[in-house]
This record gives C-alpha cells, sequence and structure tokens, in this order.
C-alpha cells in the first residue's frame, strides 16, 4: 500500500513546512508526535 506511493517531500526539492504549518498538522495526527527545533520527533 505505502510502499508504492510517491512522497514529494522526500523527492527533494521541498521546502521544509513553516511551524504555523506543523502546528496546524499536529491536529491531524497521533497525539505521541511533537516537534523538536522544527522537526517532527
Amino acid at each position: 500500500m505505502f510502499t508504492s506511493k510517491k512522497c514529494a517531500p522526500c523527492q527533494g526539492g521541498i521546502p521544509p513546512l513553516e511551524n504555523k504549518e506543523i502546528t496546524n498538522f499536529l491536529d491531524l495526527v497521533h497525539s505521541e508526535w511533537n516537534v523538536i527545533e522544527e522537526k517532527k520527533n
């Protein structure tokens, strides 16, 4: 399933998300995820 999908950010050339964008997405993912220095941890 996921092994056949392509991830645009993983392909390179895509800028990282801004902090506000990260915060918006954190509301949608598992509660155990957190961000350290604007990176998923």
